[in-house]
Formats: structure tokens, C-alpha cells, sequence
């Protein structure tokens, strides 16, 4: 039996470095991204076609 690797907590992104990967995401797919801040702060980028189907 495998053991389970203890899950790791992502590193908080910055406004500046989310929006940086949205940009590079958003060309390479040619789609548009959408940067979200959280309730707790936390900010992330995310698809539209993913936003709409929610």
C-alpha cells in the first residue's frame, strides 16, 4: 500500500503574477481569462467557458 502525501496549501498568488499567467494562459489557448479574487483574499485565474457553466 502506497502512503497518501500530506496535501500542500498552493502559494498565495499576487495580483501582479495572476494576471502575468492569465495573460500567458490566455495566448497560448486563445481564450479570454478572468482573475477572481477570493473571500479570503486569495486570487486566481480561471476560463470563461469554465465561469459560464457554473
Amino acid at each position: 500500500m502506497v502512503p497518501r502525501l500530506q496535501r500542500q496549501e498552493p502559494e498565495p498568488m499576487s495580483y501582479a503574477d495572476a494576471t502575468a499567467f492569465a495573460a500567458s494562459l490566455a495566448t497560448t489557448l486563445m481564450v479570454v481569462i478572468v482573475v477572481f479574487q477570493a473571500g479570503d483574499g486569495t486570487r486566481c485565474p480561471h476560463n470563461t467557458k469554465e465561469l459560464a457553466q457554473w
